[in-house]
């Protein structure tokens, strides 16, 4: 568990039905409103989560000109 308050999650499908809580330590994936198995046999969805650090990957390896000739 972790009290990093950059830490975000999110849900990539599925959020007019399920949600996650926004505070704490611990997240829940709650519903936002009843499941009816007759409309709907399952629900597949994937919990994002970010720390908040983007990582880069630069396309040049030599942006300041060193080794050149």
């Amino acid at each position: 568990m972790t009290k990093d308050p950059q830490l975000q999650f999110s849900l990539d499908s599925y959020s007019n039905v399920f949600s996650v809580s926004a505070t704490g330590i611990r997240r829940y994936v709650t519903l936002l409103q009843p499941l009816d198995r007759e409309t709907q046999d399952f629900y597949t969805f994937t919990l994002l989560a970010s720390d908040g650090v983007q990582q880069s990957f630069p396309s040049d390896r030599d942006d300041n000109g060193v080794g050149r000739k």
